[in-house]
């Protein structure tokens, strides 16, 4: 199927997730207060307005950080092709692959009786309530590659189509 279809899919966050945002608040609050009081009494009542700017500077890059922790990727559809990207924080984009659904050699669901290659390069950009599936590739720069992914209905309306039959195991 020809066409241009988004998907953005939010990462879920896992207990190694909220205990880094729980120490970027933790340790930007106890920074900001250490400074603001070493300041003041190391020199004087006269510096408070410059520690309050430092200490509000500090809290805005504990902001700046916490936020930038926040994970979303975007599934591209392209007239058959897909493209990948991480989007941190809502300001900075990584692109992670790209590839050809004509080239996909394998497509499932992903389920516990999945039978999965572990030797190839694994990209997981799973995360929201969708299913996730499972579709094994070639790509130049990467080489086999494995990915998991979570498109929701309408965008299997366009993949599917697109993958060779040969390719799709129980869909």
């Amino acid at each position: 199927m020809d066409g241009i279809k988004e998907q953005l899919v939010s990462k879920k966050s896992t207990p190694a997730d909220n205990a880094k945002k729980a120490a970027v608040v933790f340790g930007s609050v106890i920074l900001a207060l250490i400074v603001f009081s070493g300041t003041t009494t190391v020199f004087g009542s006269g510096f408070t307005l410059v520690a309050l700017v430092v200490s509000c500077v500090i809290i805005y890059g504990g902001y700046y950080i916490l936020t930038g922790l926040n994970a979303e990727y975007e599934y591209c559809f392209t007239n058959g092709d897909m493209d990948i990207d991480k989007i941190l924080g809502k300001r900075k984009r990584k692109h992670l692959c790209s590839f050809s659904l004509k080239d996909v050699t394998k497509f499932c669901k992903l389920e516990e009786s999945t039978q999965t290659d572990s030797s190839r390069t694994q990209i997981i950009v799973s995360g929201g309530d969708a299913p996730t599936y499972y579709a094994e590739f070639s790509d130049s720069k990467l080489g086999d590659c494995a990915i998991y992914f979570s498109p929701d209905e309408a965008m299997l309306e366009y993949i599917l189509p697109a993958i060779p039959a040969r390719a799709k195991k129980s869909v």
